[in-house]
């Protein structure tokens, strides 16, 4: 009743409002909250709320007052308890978590006032801040593995790590010796995000991926499974994409396979069995396209049977990205 009554709800006689509630409002209990602040945020960003304190007429502020925040869901609130300053304020900081599958997410939490610290809630409201995603490109995850048998001997296989977030990169050899004098494989796959300027890190604007092979064989064995996986999420809006590879080989036998899928498994680029992919002994050019908002990976794999060499890459670029190259 005195929220409505002092709120820009009423349209009615003030003196007559003064009249009949100034005894009933005037109690310590009739306080307005006031929460300042975002009502929206990204997974990760930290931002400053101020929760101010007023009189049932929200002309006096209310300082001295016990706040406390519980029940917080769907983030972090990093200070839960305190007093309001002189101006009637309380100032804490909040992020919001990443959405589970299948929920919107979002923070939410309860804020009480009380008279002392440990008495019971005068006045309780809940307050909620809506998690957004950005339009963008975003790295998902990353498998990197190299296999190979060299001669009669057993199969020897190397595992890359897998990198969460960021800009990143991963180098896999196999080797039964020397790889000056004797037989490997190694192979290298990098991911990131820059801008056109200054390759600095503008995580959304764009994703690059390479991935890059380089085989020796010397005698008998065969490179089993060279094969690099990258998987990427478009958010928002419809995003350009290009890819360029090439090879510079001297080999007997080589096997490539470049795919490009998306979360249903339907094919964006299928080397070399779509058309302008070349053979699998010597191919190069290059794909251009869009990719509308969904998961996708991206697959880079070479084989290799007898003696010989082979040196591969493919780089993929999503959205607005300089080319870059190590």
């Amino acid at each position: 009743l005195c929220y409505y009554a002092y709120s820009a709800l009423y349209t009615g006689d003030e003196e007559q409002r003064e009249e009949l509630l100034q005894e009933t409002c005037k109690q310590n209990f009739f306080v307005i909250i006031e929460v300042n602040g975002p009502e929206e945020l990204e997974a990760d960003e930290f931002e400053t709320i101020e929760i101010k304190l007023l009189n049932y007429s929200g002309t006096e502020n209310l300082a001295g007052l016990f706040v406390k925040i519980i029940n917080v869901t769907g983030g972090s609130v990093s200070t839960r308890n305190g007093v309001t300053d002189s101006e009637g304020v309380f100032t804490t900081i909040v992020n919001l978590n990443e959405a589970n599958e299948g929920e919107e997410g979002g923070l939410q939490f309860i804020i009480q006032v009380s008279t002392t610290e440990s008495g019971d809630p005068i006045k309780s409201i809940v307050h909620s801040i809506d998690l957004v995603t950005p339009d963008g490109v975003y790295y998902v995850d990353q498998v990197h593995r190299v296999a190979a048998t060299f001669g009669n001997a057993a199969s020897v296989v190397n595992v890359g790590f897998k990198f969460l977030d960021g800009n990143g990169n991963s180098t896999v050899t196999v080797t039964d010796g020397d790889p000056s004098t004797d037989n490997f494989v190694q192979s290298r796959l990098n991911y990131g995000v820059f801008n056109n300027v200054n390759n600095a890190i503008v995580f959304g604007e764009g994703l690059q991926i390479q991935s890059f092979a380089n085989v020796r064989l010397v005698g008998t064995g065969s490179i089993d499974q060279n094969h690099s996986k990258v998987e990427f999420e478009v958010i928002g809006i419809a995003m350009p994409y290009s890819i360029q590879f090439y090879n510079n080989s001297d080999v007997g036998s080589m096997t490539w396979n470049m795919k490009l899928t998306d979360q249903s498994g339907n094919f964006i680029v299928n080397c070399p069995l779509q058309g302008s992919c070349g053979n699998t002994t010597d191919f190069s050019g290059e794909f251009s396209g869009e990719l509308n908002a969904g998961l996708y990976s991206f697959e880079f794999d070479v084989g290799l049977t007898g003696e010989g060499v082979a040196k591969v890459w493919a780089i993929l670029k999503i959205g607005e990205v300089g080319l870059w190259a190590q």
